[in-house]
């Protein structure tokens, strides 16, 4: 007992407390009631917002590169659909939160998987109007990324003047894949010889044979 009269009692002892509680009702038991209480939450787990809205940029970026507009899809649509099937403690709270994460990063990540994708997979118009495609002003994309996207269509174009020049127009379904791989290819026809030499005179009566 205290000074003042009160009694000091001891500290709990965490060992002692499950000892007594496992000879009470069992080890197993014990085990596995401590595994239900420590069990993680069932259901699914919380996706941050950027791999929540991951699908919807790969989705964008195949709308481009397949030669449409993804932005025809609000953000304010694609936070609604968001917010509707998960939200969370307030659904008018998780749309706003959705379309502000909209606003500051979804250009930039459509534009980066347009980058990255693999030229030989696309016509080469679709492929460089994708990279040249006119990003709605209320979005933001940094300046390295954008002068990437412009490198890339700038050496496109010029594969493709290239080939006007060497093989004529490519076809409309040709990759730049394709269209490089020809060019690569492609050697230029031997030059004509003076028509006064014999080897003239024979070209000559080949093409008149012809």
């Amino acid at each position: 007992m205290s000074e003042e009269g009160s009694v000091n009692l001891p500290e709990p002892d965490l060992r002692f407390e499950l000892q007594k509680l496992q000879i009470r009702f069992g080890r197993a038991a014990l085990i596995a009631e401590l595994e239900r209480m420590t069990k993680p939450p069932m259901g699914r787990p919380r996706l941050n917002d950027r791999e929540r809205l991951t699908p919807q940029f790969e989705q964008d970026a195949r709308i481009l590169l397949a030669g449409g507009d993804p932005y025809k899809q609000t953000d304010y649509k694609i936070a609604k659909a968001h917010s509707e099937a998960d939200p969370g403690h307030s659904q008018e709270s998780t749309a706003r939160r959705l379309r502000d994460y909209l606003k500051a990063h979804r250009a930039e990540a459509v534009l980066f998987r347009v980058i990255v994708a693999r030229p030989e997979d696309y016509p080469h118009a679709a492929y460089i109007r994708a990279l040249r495609w006119p990003i709605p002003t209320k979005y933001t994309v940094p300046d390295a990324l954008r002068a990437a996207a412009a490198k890339l269509a700038s050496d496109a174009e010029g594969a493709i003047s290239g080939y006007r020049e060497k093989l004529g127009e490519p076809p409309a379904a040709m990759t730049l894949a394709e269209i490089r791989r020809e060019l690569r290819a492609w050697s230029p026809p031997p030059a004509r010889p003076d028509p006064n030499s014999p080897l003239g005179v024979l070209w000559d009566l080949a093409d008149r044979s012809n």
